[in-house]
């Protein structure tokens, strides 16, 4: 393997699904070592997580926690956690903690009475062979939010703390079937494996398929893992990374140094268009999973020097009223009428489909409320 490959000593869930997504993104984050700059969302995700990990270390463990301490331990890990995320962050996570209490209760008794072998926020890599090792330079790794054993189950929770509900199967996550390989490793006696993806913000959980799952079957998780990681590391040997556009490139944080990127709207440096405005608004047309950049790149262009014609296109600023929703206020409300994930994710896509929901579910006027909103705006777009 290369020299100046030496920095990815073990592959991760998260780094494999980069990987799949764009091998380029992949290379300059988790080899050449660029920072992770995706923005405030992950920021507080990652504080939220880290809040739940310190008032679990501070009260799970014990198992006999006086309420009273674990009221003070909850109190406790809000002021630290907020006293060091920066201003804009705190509202935000102020949401993700009332959303925890109303879902664990105040303070939160997560871990049931009875558990034991709990880990919170641990780290496990695995060799090449599939085994569980110290060495932190394994081939594979992963870190679980939660886990802990009743009886015969071991359930193992994974915290989300994003504005999203995913509509993949936790059965046919990768990642929480990696986390179970995890489980079974550690505890092969253990008879069932309890998978649960919960969703603070939405008071939400998705279990794998409802129940327990026989720990057994489980066991061909590693040669999934491999035949997911051994393109990775023949890229590695290869030097081959090609940039494959993606509807993620608005957030990734090698897009500015992205080759597919610049081949048609250079680095985008603030100083004007790479190019003619007839050949960016083409470009615009033709590349979908890059217009943000082309959009960015005209709308600069407009604000300096006025509206411009394109590709048949006129382009300019244009005030107009737009019904907007609520996402997260819509998942709630269908979710609390009895409807299905399904639903709330149908009833979220747009304005138009969740019109059809208020219909369905016979939401109130009361209640569709402030989950559709009016707003006066003024839009950059072509026409």
């Amino acid at each position: 393997m290369s020299e100046q490959y030496s920095r990815l000593d073990t592959a991760t869930f998260s780094s494999v699904e980069t990987y799949i997504r764009c091998p380029y993104a992949f290379k300059r984050l988790y080899i050449e070592g660029l920072p992770n700059t995706s923005g405030g969302a992950a920021r507080r995700g990652t504080a939220a997580h880290a809040a739940v990990a310190l008032y679990l270390d501070d009260t799970a463990r014990r198992g006999d926690c006086p309420n009273q301490r674990a009221a003070d331990a909850w109190v406790d890990t809000q002021r630290v956690t907020i006293a060091a995320s920066p201003a804009e962050d705190i509202a935000d996570l102020r949401v993700i903690f009332a959303a925890f209490e109303r879902e664990y209760g105040d303070p939160p008794r997560i871990v049931p009475d009875g558990a034991t072998d709990i880990y919170v926020e641990q780290s496990f890599v695995f060799d090449a062979n599939g085994n569980l090792t110290d060495d932190k330079n394994g081939a594979f790794g992963g870190t679980i939010d939660l886990m802990y054993r009743v009886g015969d189950i071991l359930t193992v929770l994974d915290w989300k703390t994003g504005g999203t509900i995913h509509n993949n199967a936790v059965w046919d996550d990768r990642q929480m079937r990696g986390y179970a390989l995890i489980a079974r490793r550690l505890f092969p006696d253990v008879k069932y494996i309890e998978l649960i993806r919960h969703y603070i913000r939405f008071e939400h959980s998705a279990q794998g398929r409802g129940e327990p799952v026989p720990a057994a079957e489980f066991d061909s998780v590693w040669a999934e893992i491999v035949a997911r990681t051994a393109p990775i590391f023949a890229a590695i040997e290869a030097d081959n990374f090609p940039a494959t556009p993606h509807e993620f490139c608005g957030w990734c944080p090698a897009l500015a140094f992205c080759p597919a990127q610049a081949k048609w709207v250079g680095q985008i440096k603030g100083d004007g268009l790479p190019g003619p405005v007839e050949e960016i608004a083409e470009l615009r047309e033709a590349a979908r999973l890059t217009e943000k950049l082309a959009t960015a790149a005209l709308k600069r262009h407009v604000e300096a020097d006025g509206a411009v014609n394109g590709a048949g296109r006129y382009y300019d600023f244009f005030n107009q009223t737009r019904r907007t929703l609520d996402r997260e206020a819509v998942y709630r409300i269908i979710i609390a009428k009895g409807g299905t994930l399904g639903d709330s994710l149908e009833a979220a896509s747009g304005v138009a489909a969740f019109d059809k929901a208020a219909a369905k579910f016979s939401l109130t006027a009361e209640e569709v409320d402030g989950i559709v909103v009016k707003r006066s705006i003024t839009q950059f777009k072509g026409v």
